[in-house]
């Protein structure tokens, strides 16, 4: 096992209003191959791994039988993506990433803030849970998640 980082459990009920203007983003749900491979895509450059890990993963028409992904689009170039999956009455949001060229922006919040709303339309308000990087996690808590739990990642590399 090789240490990759540390990670923090985090959940709402309720998001908070966003604390400035959502950026001007193209917001698709990805319900084709295209846009699914784009999810893979997004998570391998953010998170600076192999594309070939992630996209033989989000292209697999299975996972979206109870999951739902959006990819945010600028000048019709993916650069953003989060999906939420229900399980168990829970909303748990899952592959968020931004390219890193695109980041720190506003374009992860408003992928998301789309994904949870496709989310509650498909399946009603539920809590929603999430792992946040170090990264992400100061976004997260400005849209009302709390921490509720640290802990550190490995990868079985």
């Amino acid at each position: 096992m090789e240490y990759m980082m540390p990670m923090y459990g985090m959940a709402t009920d309720r998001l908070n209003e966003p604390v400035r203007p959502l950026p001007a983003i193209d917001l698709r749900v990805a319900d084709g191959e295209e846009l699914r491979a784009a999810i893979g895509d997004l998570n391998a450059a953010g998170y600076a791994i192999p594309a070939e890990i992630c996209r033989p993963v989000t292209t697999v028409p299975e996972i979206w039988k109870d999951m739902i992904g959006v990819v945010g689009l600028v000048d019709g170039v993916p650069v953003a993506t989060a999906s939420v999956a229900t399980i168990d009455d829970i909303a748990y949001v899952a592959l968020v990433a931004t390219h890193p060229e695109q980041q720190r922006k506003g374009y992860a919040e408003a992928v998301m803030r789309q994904a949870l709303a496709q989310a509650r339309e498909a399946w009603g308000p539920q809590r929603t849970v999430l792992h946040a990087t170090a990264a992400g996690r100061p976004v997260y808590a400005r849209m009302g998640y709390a921490e509720t739990v640290g802990f550190e990642a490995f990868s079985g590399a």
